[in-house]
């Protein structure tokens, strides 16, 4: 089994206890153990795999904090480290509108201050799986001591593992985002495995400006009934009987007309019924349709900007959709391979990514191809691997936090069981 080193960021989560607000309005945050880096580490140790976390925390009670917790998951800290002097990088995060709302102090933290010195004896060799983010490449020194890595991991025969992951708040400068794409760009051309999410496909594609779909008019019309009456022209009788038998009659007309309008009243009020019982069954398939095409059409907005990005990089490009699944595709393939998720009830949505990255990796982390022969493994092979990846994190955004919401080994196959059976 292939040894996944994770290099970056650990850092504290304080997560919003306030339900759907942005995290400038939260008033109770919970303390977790976070980091992309750091996650993907002990999702890859809690399913049992061999994992390994290279970076700097602050020589403070959370960087002390977050040594103990990577090691008590079981993942290797020999080069991890505390940096006297700096501060360990906080981020507060709230859950607003489906997704979590990010505010970072680091000023800068102490994951930035990683050198070549820190990681001289790294263990890096054929079967190292060498794994970072585009945070790490945001300042120096790391960027350099990341970049040194890259080298020495590819010379040594082992992959590289590029979770794009962007936090705009990471980097400065006027063209902080044109800087972030350079370097995205600078790993691609390195990576074996590279790892978007939907918005970063976009941006990088330069498709972030396109509308995902067109908006549909629906016109409901209403039925109108109008009924027609006529008018009729009575002798009018000049004796007492007449008058009466007149009178009767006249009664006797009008109770049989108040029940006619009575019965055509009811009847008109079961149409309306009916006819809004026809409507809201109609807006409610019509919604769903609009809601199928919407999905549809943004798996294919994403295929195709999928296979722009993978026709100019060597790697495998994977790319997450959230709540509809994952898709992967070589530029040697002729379409992308994609896996539904399962529907879950989401409670937290930090670290999704980082769940379905390292579950990823700790599958390829145990198979015996080259590095090389990646692109060739069969539909099914990628299709099964992406499968348990995906319900790895299907498994985290049921569960409150980052690192403690990676599942074990036997909670995701016992969810993929539940899932084949449902």
């Amino acid at each position: 089994m292939r040894r996944v080193m994770a290099v970056g960021e650990a850092l504290i989560d304080f997560t919003a206890l306030d339900v759907n607000v942005p995290v400038g309005e939260a008033t109770a945050f919970a303390r977790n153990p976070g980091g992309g880096p750091a996650n993907v580490a002990v999702a890859i140790a809690r399913l049992g795999g061999h994992a390994g976390m290279i970076g700097c925390v602050g020589g403070d009670p959370f960087g002390e904090f977050l040594l103990r917790t990577l090691a008590d998951y079981g993942v290797d800290t020999r080069h991890a480290r505390a940096i006297p002097g700096y501060s360990t990088t906080l981020a507060f995060v709230a859950r607003h509108k489906g997704e979590p709302d990010y505010f970072f102090v680091r000023n800068p933290g102490a994951d930035v201050m990683l050198s070549s010195e820190h990681v001289a004896n790294a263990d890096i060799d054929g079967q190292t799986v060498l794994h970072f983010v585009s945070n790490a490449l945001a300042a120096l020194p790391i960027r350099q001591t990341l970049l040194e890595l890259m080298a020495r991991t590819k010379s040594a025969g082992g992959w590289l593992s590029f979770d794009v992951n962007l936090r705009p708040a990471f980097w400065s400068g006027s063209d902080s985002l044109e800087q972030a794409k350079h370097w995205c760009e600078v790993a691609f051309a390195q990576a074996d495995i590279v790892k978007v999410n939907l918005d970063e496909l976009l941006w990088l594609t330069e498709q972030d400006d396109r509308a995902a779909d067109g908006q549909g008019r629906r016109e409901l019309g209403a039925h109108q009934g109008a009924d027609a009456g006529g008018s009729a022209r009575r002798d009018v009788a000049t004796d007492a009987e007449t008058a009466t038998a007149h009178e009767a009659a006249t009664a006797h007309e009008a109770a049989t007309a108040h029940e006619a309008a009575t019965d055509r009243e009811a009847a008109t009020d079961r149409e309306a019924a009916t006819a809004h019982e026809v409507a809201t069954a109609h807006e409610a398939a019509t919604a769903h349709e609009v809601a199928t095409a919407h999905e549809v059409a943004t798996d294919r907005e994403a295929a195709t900007a999928l296979r722009a990005l993978a026709d100019r990089i060597p790697g495998i490009c994977v790319c997450t959709l959230g709540a509809r699944g994952a898709m992967v595709l070589h530029r040697e393939w002729g379409s992308p391979v994609m896996v539904q998720a399962p529907r879950m009830q989401v409670v937290d949505t930090t670290g999704a990514g980082d769940a379905f990255i390292g579950a990823l990796l700790f599958r390829l982390s145990r198979d015996s191809a080259d590095v090389r022969n990646l692109h060739s493994r069969s539909a099914d092979e990628w299709a099964a691997d992406l499968h348990f990846a995906i319900h790895a994190s299907a498994i985290s955004v049921t569960r409150q936090g980052a690192m403690a919401a990676m599942p074990t080994l036997a909670e995701v196959q016992q969810q993929m069981a539940a899932a084949k059976e449902a």
